[in-house]
């Protein structure tokens, strides 16, 4: 047997692994009522499900072969809408963790599982922000950023504020995690760089703001940009995206339909191991 085939054949054994276990994860999550951390069978699962796609995506060359298994291709939707929860769920249970303990330094957020993706994703995306500007200087624009859908942790608004030093809009329809994103910017004694706005992402007026964030989550992306297309004045758009075999945790955007909307493409930075996402950056068209 050639060097190549012992390869071909260790690959399709992880890809084999992989499709098995986004079965189990599918299965598990859909057999569970409570997708938050105090669930510990959801700890276990998600845990295992991240840190393989993650390692996966790094040695899977035939990634398509993984995200058109017909099994993937049937349940990804609803697995989408499972993650999301889970996600939601998972941001809720800390930000109540966190804002409990009332008046908190910045290290205090390193409780949170992911706070370190949440640093490496805003620092690669501040790269792609001054690469793709094309001559505008978004970042030293004194407008404010926007980030839509941001949660009840509201981690990329710190960071942004925290890694260029600008003014930050969190803009969020939940009640309950504008409270909560509220109150943890409160604690972290950020109240006067970060605003949150409770708000239908698709009826905001985006005119004051100089960079626009659209979140992965955030499931009227279609109307959102039309509603930025409509209002926002030479403002850059980024929108949490996924490549490669993280396309199994978050739906990826579709470029070519953002353009048909009015925007033209200005570049994508892909994820990493350390960030997850990808973000397409978009500028009017």
């Amino acid at each position: 047997m050639t060097a190549v085939k012992m390869l071909r054949q260790d690959t399709a054994h992880e890809e084999d692994k992989l499709i098995s276990l986004f079965r189990q994860t599918f299965n598990t999550l859909a057999s569970q009522t409570d997708l938050s951390p105090e669930n510990p069978l959801i700890n276990e699962s998600l845990s295992r499900y991240v840190g393989a796609i993650v390692e996966a995506d790094e040695v899977i060359a035939d990634k398509d072969r993984v995200l058109d298994d017909p099994f993937v291709r049937s349940k990804m939707p609803e697995m989408m809408n499972l993650l999301s929860r889970a996600e939601f769920a998972m941001e809720q249970y800390f930000a109540k963790l966190l804002a409990q303990d009332g008046p908190m330094p910045l290290s205090g957020l390193r409780r949170f599982w992911y706070r370190a993706n949440y640093e490496a994703l805003v620092q690669n995306e501040v790269g792609g922000i001054r690469s793709f500007a094309k001559g505008a200087d978004i970042l030293g624009d004194p407008r404010p950023m926007a980030f839509v859908g941001s949660g009840p942790l509201p981690l990329s608004a710190v960071d942004y504020h925290l890694q260029t030093g600008k003014p930050c809009v969190c803009i969020e329809l939940d009640a309950q995690a504008a409270e909560d994103s509220r109150k943890l910017i409160g604690n972290l004694g950020l109240s006067d760089a970060i605003a949150v706005v409770r708000q239908d992402g698709s009826k905001t007026d985006y005119s004051p703001y100089s960079m626009i964030f659209v979140a992965a989550l955030v499931e009227n992306k279609d109307q959102v940009l039309d509603r930025i297309r409509g209002t926002a004045s030479n403002a850059m758009i980024g929108v949490r995206s996924a490549d490669g075999l993280k396309k199994l945790l978050y739906t990826p955007v579709n470029i070519a339909q953002v353009e048909q909307r009015g925007f033209a493409h200005c570049g994508t930075t892909p994820g990493t191991p350390e960030a997850v996402n990808s973000t397409c950056f978009f500028r009017m068209g």
